[in-house]
């Protein structure tokens, strides 16, 4: 007959290894900040861009916005699924998930406006000929 435990185990201690590498533990913070699920970033990105979950949930082969939901909620949602959006819709994920997941250093951030703002100017120069 097996033993019953008397007591909990009491936590365990962990140890670095000098290395700095993601963790692999659910729920464990990454430097300063807590980690962000992508299926949450997607979910988000879904409703602002669509307005409501449900559009999004019949554009990718209408699908239960319930069982959407639940999906990106679980983690257990199908990125082949995003497939079936349309092009406005895979770019405006994309950004999300490239704004959110994109280092936090000020100098790349720094970088990252530069290289947007030269985007934006050469898109208004464009308009801009295109007038004339």
């Amino acid at each position: 007959m097996a033993k019953r435990l008397q007591s909990a185990l009491p936590p365990m201690e962990v140890h670095s290894t000098g290395t700095s590498g993601p963790t692999l533990a659910k729920g464990a913070a990454s430097g300063p900040r807590q980690s962000t699920a992508m299926t949450a970033v997607i979910k988000d990105a879904l409703i602002r861009h669509y307005g409501k979950l449900e559009v999004a949930a019949r554009l990718m082969g209408n699908m239960d916005k319930s069982q959407l939901s639940r999906d990106l909620s679980t983690g257990h949602f199908r990125f082949e699924r995003l497939e079936l959006l349309d092009d406005a819709g895979k770019a405006f994920i994309s950004k999300a998930l490239f704004e959110t997941f994109t280092a936090t250093d000020p100098k790349t951030r720094a970088a990252q406006l530069v290289r947007e703002a030269h985007r934006i100017l050469d898109e208004l120069a464009e308009v801009l000929e295109g007038v004339a």
